[in-house]
Protein backbone atom coordinates (compact mmCIF):
# COMPACT_ATOMS: atom_id res chain seq x y z
CA UNK A 1 0.00 0.00 0.00
CA UNK A 2 1.59 3.31 -1.33
CA UNK A 3 0.37 6.75 0.79
CA UNK A 4 -0.20 9.66 -1.92
CA UNK A 5 -1.98 12.86 -0.69
CA UNK A 6 -3.92 11.00 2.08
CA UNK A 7 -5.13 8.00 -0.23
CA UNK A 8 -4.13 4.29 -0.25
CA UNK A 9 -2.86 2.92 -3.18
CA UNK A 10 -3.26 -0.62 -3.64
CA UNK A 11 0.51 -1.89 -4.64
CA UNK A 12 0.95 -5.41 -3.28
CA UNK A 13 1.59 -6.33 0.40
CA UNK A 14 3.57 -3.34 1.40
CA UNK A 15 2.64 -1.93 5.60
CA UNK A 16 2.05 1.91 5.31
CA UNK A 17 1.65 4.54 8.54
CA UNK A 18 -1.66 5.12 7.84
CA UNK A 19 -2.70 1.18 8.59
CA UNK A 20 0.26 1.18 11.72
CA UNK A 21 1.23 4.37 13.32
CA UNK A 22 4.14 2.69 14.60
CA UNK A 23 5.95 3.51 11.27
CA UNK A 24 5.22 7.38 11.34
CA UNK A 25 8.41 9.31 10.99
CA UNK A 26 9.77 10.93 14.31
CA UNK A 27 8.78 15.12 13.64
CA UNK A 28 12.16 15.58 13.43
CA UNK A 29 12.80 13.82 10.60
CA UNK A 30 10.61 14.91 7.95
CA UNK A 31 8.19 18.16 7.28
CA UNK A 32 5.41 18.96 4.66
CA UNK A 33 6.51 19.17 1.28
CA UNK A 34 6.24 22.72 -0.31
CA UNK A 35 3.05 23.00 -2.60
CA UNK A 36 3.44 22.33 -6.04
CA UNK A 37 6.50 21.01 -5.93
CA UNK A 38 7.90 18.71 -9.09
CA UNK A 39 8.80 15.66 -7.66
CA UNK A 40 11.02 14.53 -10.68
CA UNK A 41 13.24 11.82 -9.16
CA UNK A 42 13.37 8.65 -7.18
CA UNK A 43 16.78 8.36 -5.08
CA UNK A 44 17.68 5.16 -3.94
CA UNK A 45 19.41 4.23 -1.14
CA UNK A 46 21.41 0.86 0.52
CA UNK A 47 21.56 0.74 4.46
CA UNK A 48 25.95 1.11 4.99
CA UNK A 49 26.25 2.54 1.46
CA UNK A 50 29.05 -0.42 0.91
CA UNK A 51 29.95 -1.84 -2.29
CA UNK A 52 26.87 -4.61 -2.35
CA UNK A 53 27.07 -8.44 -2.27
CA UNK A 54 24.24 -9.89 -4.34
CA UNK A 55 22.48 -12.84 -2.53
CA UNK A 56 20.02 -14.99 -4.76
CA UNK A 57 16.97 -15.38 -3.13
CA UNK A 58 14.87 -13.62 0.36
CA UNK A 59 17.12 -13.29 3.51
CA UNK A 60 14.75 -13.20 6.61
CA UNK A 61 12.38 -10.83 7.67
CA UNK A 62 14.46 -8.08 9.60
CA UNK A 63 11.61 -5.88 10.77
CA UNK A 64 13.54 -3.07 8.73
CA UNK A 65 10.44 -0.57 8.50
CA UNK A 66 10.22 -0.68 12.28
CA UNK A 67 14.07 -1.19 12.76
CA UNK A 68 14.96 2.06 10.38
CA UNK A 69 12.00 3.83 11.75
CA UNK A 70 13.18 3.75 15.45
CA UNK A 71 16.82 4.70 14.44
CA UNK A 72 15.88 7.88 12.61
CA UNK A 73 13.36 8.88 15.75
CA UNK A 74 16.56 8.21 18.41
CA UNK A 75 19.44 8.93 16.54
CA UNK A 76 19.97 12.56 16.94
CA UNK A 77 19.92 13.20 13.47
CA UNK A 78 17.48 14.64 10.57
CA UNK A 79 17.56 11.57 8.14
CA UNK A 80 14.39 9.59 7.28
CA UNK A 81 12.99 7.71 3.90
CA UNK A 82 9.87 7.23 2.15
CA UNK A 83 10.10 4.09 1.94
CA UNK A 84 11.75 0.75 3.14
CA UNK A 85 12.27 -2.32 1.58
CA UNK A 86 13.46 -5.19 4.16
CA UNK A 87 15.75 -8.50 3.32
CA UNK A 88 12.72 -10.37 2.40
CA UNK A 89 11.11 -8.06 -0.10
CA UNK A 90 8.45 -6.90 1.64
CA UNK A 91 8.60 -2.84 2.26
CA UNK A 92 6.50 -0.61 3.94
CA UNK A 93 5.39 3.34 2.95
CA UNK A 94 6.55 5.48 6.23
CA UNK A 95 6.01 8.67 4.49
CA UNK A 96 3.28 10.24 2.21
CA UNK A 97 4.83 10.06 -1.03
CA UNK A 98 3.78 13.15 -2.53
CA UNK A 99 3.26 15.70 0.85
CA UNK A 100 6.00 14.76 2.75
CA UNK A 101 10.08 15.69 2.33
CA UNK A 102 11.73 13.70 3.87
CA UNK A 103 15.90 13.73 4.83
CA UNK A 104 17.19 11.27 2.43
CA UNK A 105 19.88 13.33 0.38
CA UNK A 106 19.60 16.72 1.05
CA UNK A 107 19.36 19.09 -1.44
CA UNK A 108 16.91 16.76 -3.37
CA UNK A 109 14.93 16.14 -0.38
CA UNK A 110 12.11 18.65 -1.92
CA UNK A 111 11.77 17.11 -5.39
CA UNK A 112 12.71 13.30 -4.44
CA UNK A 113 11.06 9.97 -3.17
CA UNK A 114 13.69 8.17 -1.19
CA UNK A 115 13.64 4.34 -0.60
CA UNK A 116 15.91 3.02 1.34
CA UNK A 117 16.82 -1.06 1.36
CA UNK A 118 18.12 -3.39 3.53
CA UNK A 119 21.79 -4.27 3.43
CA UNK A 120 23.36 -6.84 6.01
CA UNK A 121 26.00 -5.48 8.18
CA UNK A 122 30.09 -7.04 7.61
CA UNK A 123 28.81 -8.71 4.89
CA UNK A 124 27.02 -6.15 3.32
CA UNK A 125 24.75 -9.03 1.40
CA UNK A 126 21.53 -7.18 -0.41
CA UNK A 127 18.90 -9.80 -1.44
CA UNK A 128 17.62 -10.18 -4.79
CA UNK A 129 13.94 -10.01 -3.53
CA UNK A 130 15.33 -6.52 -2.18
CA UNK A 131 15.85 -5.62 -5.29
CA UNK A 132 13.26 -6.73 -7.02
CA UNK A 133 10.51 -4.98 -5.16
CA UNK A 134 12.66 -1.93 -5.82
CA UNK A 135 12.31 -2.25 -9.00
CA UNK A 136 8.84 -2.89 -9.05
CA UNK A 137 8.34 0.29 -6.77
CA UNK A 138 10.31 2.53 -9.23
CA UNK A 139 7.83 0.92 -11.96
CA UNK A 140 5.14 1.93 -9.75
CA UNK A 141 6.10 5.25 -8.92
CA UNK A 142 7.30 6.26 -12.44
CA UNK A 143 3.98 5.76 -13.54
CA UNK A 144 2.04 7.35 -10.51
CA UNK A 145 4.69 10.58 -11.10
CA UNK A 146 5.57 10.91 -14.74
CA UNK A 147 9.18 10.31 -13.69
CA UNK A 148 10.85 9.14 -17.11
CA UNK A 149 12.61 5.34 -17.01
CA UNK A 150 16.10 6.70 -17.28
CA UNK A 151 19.22 6.83 -14.72
CA UNK A 152 22.92 8.16 -15.00
CA UNK A 153 25.82 5.94 -16.13
CA UNK A 154 27.85 7.69 -13.88
CA UNK A 155 29.03 5.78 -11.01
CA UNK A 156 29.44 7.98 -8.82
CA UNK A 157 28.32 12.27 -8.14
CA UNK A 158 27.53 13.79 -11.30
CA UNK A 159 27.79 17.72 -11.77
CA UNK A 160 23.94 17.76 -12.84
CA UNK A 161 22.59 16.34 -9.89
CA UNK A 162 25.60 17.58 -6.88
CA UNK A 163 24.80 20.53 -5.13
CA UNK A 164 26.93 24.03 -6.19
CA UNK A 165 30.40 23.75 -3.75
CA UNK A 166 30.68 27.03 -2.08
CA UNK A 167 33.53 29.27 -2.61
CA UNK A 168 36.48 28.50 0.08
CA UNK A 169 40.20 30.06 0.46
CA UNK A 170 41.59 27.70 -2.21
CA UNK A 171 38.92 27.93 -4.74
CA UNK A 172 37.33 31.71 -4.79
CA UNK A 173 34.78 30.35 -6.80
CA UNK A 174 31.66 28.37 -7.21
CA UNK A 175 32.84 25.34 -8.89
CA UNK A 176 31.45 24.40 -11.79
CA UNK A 177 28.33 22.15 -12.34
CA UNK A 178 26.26 21.62 -9.31
CA UNK A 179 22.72 21.56 -10.61
CA UNK A 180 21.22 20.38 -7.97
CA UNK A 181 19.12 17.78 -9.34
CA UNK A 182 16.72 20.71 -11.16
CA UNK A 183 17.24 19.36 -15.03
CA UNK A 184 17.31 15.29 -14.07
CA UNK A 185 14.27 13.44 -14.46
CA UNK A 186 14.47 9.64 -13.17
CA UNK A 187 16.08 7.25 -10.83
CA UNK A 188 19.26 7.91 -9.26
CA UNK A 189 21.31 6.96 -6.23
CA UNK A 190 22.77 8.71 -3.07
CA UNK A 191 25.66 8.26 -4.79
CA UNK A 192 25.17 10.87 -7.76
CA UNK A 193 24.21 13.07 -5.18
CA UNK A 194 26.73 12.65 -2.20
CA UNK A 195 30.75 12.54 -2.59
CA UNK A 196 30.68 10.88 0.12
CA UNK A 197 27.74 7.95 -0.64
CA UNK A 198 29.54 5.97 -2.99
CA UNK A 199 28.49 2.55 -3.34
CA UNK A 200 25.03 3.68 -2.21
CA UNK A 201 23.18 2.38 -3.65
CA UNK A 202 25.96 0.10 -6.16
CA UNK A 203 25.77 -1.10 -9.52
CA UNK A 204 23.56 -3.99 -8.65
CA UNK A 205 20.34 -1.50 -8.54
CA UNK A 206 20.96 0.06 -11.92
CA UNK A 207 22.16 -3.33 -13.73
CA UNK A 208 18.53 -4.48 -12.98
CA UNK A 209 16.88 -1.22 -13.83
CA UNK A 210 18.95 -1.35 -17.79
CA UNK A 211 18.11 -5.15 -17.98
CA UNK A 212 14.57 -3.92 -17.23
CA UNK A 213 14.48 -1.31 -19.96
CA UNK A 214 15.50 1.61 -18.52
CA UNK A 215 17.69 4.33 -19.75
CA UNK A 216 21.37 4.81 -18.98
CA UNK A 217 22.59 8.58 -20.11
CA UNK A 218 26.03 9.62 -19.25
CA UNK A 219 23.88 12.95 -18.03
CA UNK A 220 27.36 14.83 -17.18
CA UNK A 221 27.85 15.08 -20.47
CA UNK A 222 23.55 16.33 -21.40
CA UNK A 223 23.45 13.06 -22.89
CA UNK A 224 19.79 13.02 -22.20
CA UNK A 225 19.33 16.50 -22.24
CA UNK A 226 20.36 15.90 -26.01
CA UNK A 227 18.40 13.00 -26.60
CA UNK A 228 15.04 14.61 -25.04
CA UNK A 229 15.51 17.28 -27.49
CA UNK A 230 15.21 15.22 -30.22
CA UNK A 231 12.28 13.26 -28.65
CA UNK A 232 10.42 17.02 -28.15
CA UNK A 233 10.75 17.60 -31.68
CA UNK A 234 9.15 14.62 -32.53
CA UNK A 235 6.21 14.79 -30.10
CA UNK A 236 5.52 18.29 -31.36
CA UNK A 237 6.92 20.78 -29.20
CA UNK A 238 8.32 24.21 -30.90
CA UNK A 239 11.74 24.77 -31.33
CA UNK A 240 11.62 27.45 -28.41
CA UNK A 241 10.42 25.51 -26.59
CA UNK A 242 12.74 22.28 -26.28
CA UNK A 243 15.42 22.03 -23.53
CA UNK A 244 15.65 18.29 -23.21
CA UNK A 245 14.27 18.24 -19.64
CA UNK A 246 11.52 15.79 -20.06
CA UNK A 247 9.01 17.46 -17.52
CA UNK A 248 5.23 17.61 -16.93
CA UNK A 249 4.48 19.27 -20.04
CA UNK A 250 6.53 16.86 -22.33
CA UNK A 251 5.12 13.88 -20.60
CA UNK A 252 1.87 15.69 -21.73
CA UNK A 253 3.14 16.10 -25.61
CA UNK A 254 4.57 12.49 -24.78
CA UNK A 255 1.02 10.89 -24.13
CA UNK A 256 -0.75 12.95 -26.44
CA UNK A 257 1.60 11.68 -29.34
CA UNK A 258 1.84 7.74 -28.09
CA UNK A 259 -2.50 8.20 -28.14
CA UNK A 260 -2.43 9.80 -31.49
CA UNK A 261 -0.07 7.13 -33.23
CA UNK A 262 -1.77 3.87 -31.55
CA UNK A 263 -0.55 1.01 -29.34
CA UNK A 264 2.61 0.29 -31.12
CA UNK A 265 4.03 3.60 -29.62
CA UNK A 266 2.43 3.27 -25.91
CA UNK A 267 -0.65 3.02 -23.67
CA UNK A 268 -0.68 6.87 -23.36
CA UNK A 269 1.47 7.06 -20.11
CA UNK A 270 3.46 9.60 -21.64
CA UNK A 271 7.02 7.68 -20.39
CA UNK A 272 9.22 6.67 -23.32
CA UNK A 273 10.02 3.21 -21.64
CA UNK A 274 6.85 0.99 -20.88
CA UNK A 275 6.69 -1.60 -17.78
CA UNK A 276 4.29 -4.55 -17.59
CA UNK A 277 2.64 -2.43 -14.67
CA UNK A 278 1.82 0.44 -16.73
CA UNK A 279 -1.75 -2.03 -17.69
CA UNK A 280 -2.52 -1.91 -13.92
CA UNK A 281 -5.98 -0.44 -14.20
CA UNK A 282 -5.45 0.60 -10.69
CA UNK A 283 -2.32 2.28 -10.83
CA UNK A 284 -3.36 4.37 -13.88
CA UNK A 285 -6.75 5.26 -12.47
CA UNK A 286 -5.07 6.83 -9.48
CA UNK A 287 -2.29 8.88 -11.89
CA UNK A 288 -5.51 10.20 -13.69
Amino acid sequence: MLIIGGQRIEFEDGTNFLDNPALGLAPGDHRQRQPHSWIRGICLHTRFARPAVLQTGAGPARDWDKLIAGQWANDGRCASSHIAIDADGSYACLADLRDTTTFHAGHVNEISIGIEIYMEYETWRVWEASIETALRLCDALTLLFGIQRQFPRESGITKRLARPEAPSVSSPTTKPGGRSGQDFVGVYGHQHVNRWKAYDPGLVMFEALENAGYEGFLIDQDADLDEWADRQKAVGIPEDERDGVAGPRTVGAVKAWQNEQGKACGIGTGLWRSRPIDHAENLRAARS
